[in-house]
Order: C-alpha cells, then sequence, then structure tokens
C-alpha cells in the first residue's frame, strides 16, 4: 500500500477544509494506505489548540518567515520525499482568485516532476474564471502535467476539462461528490433524532454582497431568517463554521434582534477539530445553511438543510443531491411571509433521496479505492518523464 501527501487548506480555520481533509485520510486508511496532511500554503499543519495553537498561529511568524521561495520549497520536498503519491484532497483548491493558491500547486507539480511522484486530485472544486492569466497558466500547467494520474471534480467539470485541461493530456476531469459526504461515518457521529433546534449558518456579509450586488442587506435577511422560524415556535441557534469575520456578522444581528449570545448563539467547542463541528451539527434538526460544507455534512448526517446560493459550487451541490430549489430566493424570502416555512416544512417532512445519497457516497468511495489500481501504472508513467 501507499505512502500519500495529502494536501490541502489544512490550516484555515474555516473547518470545512479540515472535515473533508479528514474524511479523505480516513478513507484512504479504510483502503490501507498511509497518509499525511500537506498543507497548500506551506504553513505548519496546526496541531495545537488553545494558548500553544495562538502562539503558533499569531506569534511565530513574526519571527519565522514562511513565505520565502526557498522555504515553501523546502517545506514541499520534505514533505513529499519518500511518498508514493500526491493527492489533492479537494475543496475549491482549483482557484484562480487565492493569490498564492494557483502558484504552489505548480510549485507543488515542478517538485513532483523532480522526484518523479504521482498526482491525483480528488473532488476539487473550481473558482474564478481567469483561464488566460498567470493564475490559470498556473493551473493549466499543474493539471496537463504527465504526473497526473486522475482528477475528479465536484463541479464545473465541463470548464476544468475546456479550460485548463491540454486536448492530448492523458487525464481529463470526471464528476464525484464532495468527499465530506462521509464526514459523519469518519467521526462515527450519529444524528439526534429528538431535537428540536433549527440552526442557522452564518457567513460573513462581505461574502454575500459581491454576489446579491449590493441588492440586500445580509444582516436584514438573517434578521428576517430567524423572525420567519421562531414565530413558528422553533428554537433557533447562530453559528459559524469557525472563521473570525462570520462570528462578527452574528453580532450586529444579535444587535439588530436585540438578542444575547449567550441564549442564541452556538460554538463548537473547538473550531479546529472537524469532530466537534459535526457533533454540533448533528444536535440540530434543520439548518439554514450559509457555507457549503454545512450542507455537506448535514447531508451526511441526513439533516435537511436550506442554503444561501451565493456561490456556484452551492448550485452545484444541491443540484446534485436533487434538492436544486432548497438554494434560497433572497427575492421571495423578502416578499413572501410564507416561502421559508413552507420551505423548511417541505424539506423536513421530504428529507433527502436514498438512491441519490449511495450514488454520492458511492462516488467518493469508489474513486478512492481506486488509487491502488492505478498505482503500478502511475509508476510506469512517472518514469517515463
Amino acid at each position: 500500500m501507499m505512502k500519500i501527501a495529502v494536501v490541502s487548506f489544512y490550516a484555515v480555520t474555516n473547518i470545512g477544509d479540515k472535515i473533508l481533509t479528514d474524511t479523505v485520510c480516513w478513507m484512504l486508511k479504510k483502503n490501507g494506505h498511509h497518509p499525511s496532511v500537506v498543507d497548500i500554503d506551506a504553513r505548519y499543519a496546526f496541531k495545537y489548540s488553545g494558548i500553544c495553537g495562538k502562539i503558533e498561529r499569531k506569534i511565530v511568524p513574526y519571527f519565522i518567515r514562511r513565505d520565502t521561495e526557498e522555504t515553501i520549497n523546502g517545506y514541499f520536498e520534505s514533505s513529499f520525499r519518500g511518498k508514493d503519491l500526491i493527492l489533492f484532497a479537494g475543496g475549491q483548491i482549483i482557484n484562480m482568485a487565492i493569490s498564492n493558491c494557483s502558484q504552489n500547486i505548480y510549485r507543488i507539480t515542478k517538485i513532483a516532476e523532480q522526484m518523479r511522484i504521482p498526482i491525483a486530485y480528488n473532488a476539487v472544486g473550481l473558482a474564478g474564471n481567469a483561464y488566460d492569466g498567470q493564475k490559470g497558466e498556473y493551473l493549466k500547467y499543474a493539471l496537463s502535467s504527465q504526473q497526473v494520474i486522475s482528477i475528479t471534480a465536484r463541479e464545473r467539470v465541463s470548464d476544468i476539462n475546456q479550460f485548463l485541461i491540454s486536448k492530448d493530456s492523458f487525464c481529463k476531469a470526471t464528476w464525484v461528490s464532495d468527499t465530506a459526504v462521509w464526514c459523519s461515518d469518519c467521526y462515527n457521529i450519529k444524528r439526534n433524532e429528538k431535537s428540536e433546534v433549527v440552526g442557522i449558518n452564518v457567513i460573513s456579509e462581505k461574502s454575500l454582497i459581491p454576489y446579491y450586488k449590493e441588492t440586500v442587506d445580509p444582516i436584514d435577511v438573517y434578521v428576517t431568517i430567524y423572525k420567519a422560524i421562531s414565530s413558528k415556535g422553533y428554537e433557533c441557534k447562530f453559528f459559524t463554521n469557525g472563521v473570525l469575520r462570520d462570528m462578527l456578522t452574528v453580532k450586529e444581528i444579535l444587535k439588530r434582534l436585540n438578542l444575547s449570545a449567550e441564549d442564541c448563539v452556538l460554538y463548537p467547542s473547538n473550531t479546529m477539530k472537524g469532530s466537534s463541528f459535526v457533533t454540533l451539527l448533528s444536535c440540530m434538526s434543520f439548518i439554514v445553511s450559509s457555507r457549503l460544507h454545512t450542507s455537506i455534512c448535514s447531508y451526511s448526517l441526513k439533516i435537511p438543510t436550506v442554503a444561501f446560493s451565493w456561490d456556484d459550487k452551492i448550485q452545484a451541490f444541491y443540484a446534485n443531491i436533487g434538492c436544486p430549489e432548497r438554494c434560497l430566493d433572497i427575492n421571495l424570502l423578502q416578499s413572501d411571509n410564507g416561502y421559508l416555512t413552507t420551505l423548511i416544512s417541505n424539506a423536513m417532512t421530504e428529507g433527502y433521496d436514498e438512491q441519490l445519497y449511495t450514488t454520492n457516497r458511492d462516488s467518493v468511495a469508489s474513486s478512492l479505492a481506486s488509487f491502488g489500481k492505478m498505482y503500478p501504472n502511475s509508476i510506469i508513467r512517472s518514469k517515463k518523464c
């Protein structure tokens, strides 16, 4: 079996990337492989919480520069030495928006070519359209490299194949669900069937405004959602995915509602642990989701959700699970008092399509199980480069 370097946004505060990384590693271990996590930003993959974690994240960088070319390449070379495969874990990692993401993928590819290590992309998401810019050029080189043995994508598969992979490339992208659809099994967490709490997942207003082109006030939208749900007798709780700016938005919502955080906000016990976040979700009967991995983890737990469709990746996910109508229509939300409560009632009654649920999970399991079968061919291909 293989020693696999699993590359992801492991050090970010958004818990979604941590969860999908944990789930990928869990599934690889089940298949007999030996995964180790590599942070795509070439930062130390934080192992500590509390004061130790704060020192590592906030103070150490003032004394040790980790963003030089030599430091970044040294981190990747050390992380990949002795590995049989480099696996990009997933998430929106094929990214033409984040400044250094595509450049680091390019660096990783060059190092993989030098070391003759095969590369696989697992359930990746695509962000941006700047295919002819520098970020796009980095990604074109990386995805078309002879070291690449597999590419699966959770959305925009045709765009990846058309714009980012050369016509004569060995690999083309194929669709697969996000790996986090298995997170409930990864952490061995089950839904609390007796819960009556409705969770309202909050994302920063700065994330929503660009999508809605300033036609709505996101704070007022959350206020409307809270009032509509609580008016039907549901107990509502706000929560975030661990991103600081999202919690600042929660505070603004509470001010307008004249509510206290103590009564109306749920906090994961440790946002650096995916298990605590999934446990938090498991205690809810229904969730109004603002971030993709809140929806995906809830789906894994079979907790019904509706979602803000502020990004194509959210619309793609709900289409894949057979529930496109559960992406909130902001215009209807503001004009129709019964729209949200009817949508929630229908979602809670209907749940999810069991066949599609199985299909989505099987797509992930089959894809990750295939690496062992590909491995002999990948070694032959790597020696030809």
